[in-house]
């Protein structure tokens, strides 16, 4: 039996000192090994941080454009409206301004082509009161239709084609009464 005993012997010690040499490279290797897996980690966690701000700050970035795109479109909708609003008084002052002249000349006797006198300057000027307003005056002014868009058709206009289908669209269009003096 020590025969057999020998040869096991000289093998366990061979493996111990294998063993040995295993450890030592381990001890030697591992630890530069897990500082630079332990630095490897916090590179990662801060690229992830700035990842993180960076998809933040372009979600803010979106949200602040998306609010100017909301104010300009805003702006662009109030600047519509003053801008039919002001061509609808345009239109509408260019009617009653026709049609008073209108019912002006059909009243009023044609004009003398009579040269003109100077006033001397001891004389106050004279100015004559306007004319009554008539109900016939007021009767030949007609309504002012003003479409969905906020413009005004003339009821003395035609439609061109395109406005034709348009107007065709509308239900019930609203009537701006003539300007009566009391």
């Amino acid at each position: 039996m020590l025969v057999v005993l020998v040869p096991v012997v000289v093998e366990l010690s061979r493996a111990a000192r294998s063993f040995e040499r295993l450890c030592d490279t381990i001890n030697r290797d591992l630890p530069p090994t897990l500082e630079s897996l332990r630095q490897t980690t916090e590179e990662i966690t801060q690229l992830t941080d700035d990842v993180h701000v960076g998809v933040q700050n372009a979600g803010q970035a979106v949200q602040q454009a998306n609010q100017g795109l909301h104010s300009v479109q805003g702006q662009a909708k109030r600047a519509q409206a003053g801008t039919r609003s002001l061509i609808v008084g345009m239109k509408a002052a260019w009617i009653a301004l026709t049609a008073s002249e209108s019912s002006r000349d059909r009243h009023q006797p044609p004009a003398s082509t009579a040269p003109l006198r100077p006033v001397p300057l001891s004389q106050p000027p004279t100015t004559a009161p306007p004319p009554p307003i008539h109900q016939d005056n007021v009767a030949a002014a007609k309504p002012i239709a003003v479409d969905s868009d906020g413009f005004v058709d003339s009821p003395n206009e035609p439609l061109p084609a395109s406005s034709a289908t348009h107007q065709s669209d509308l239900s019930a269009p609203s009537t701006i009464p003539p300007a009566t003096d009391a």
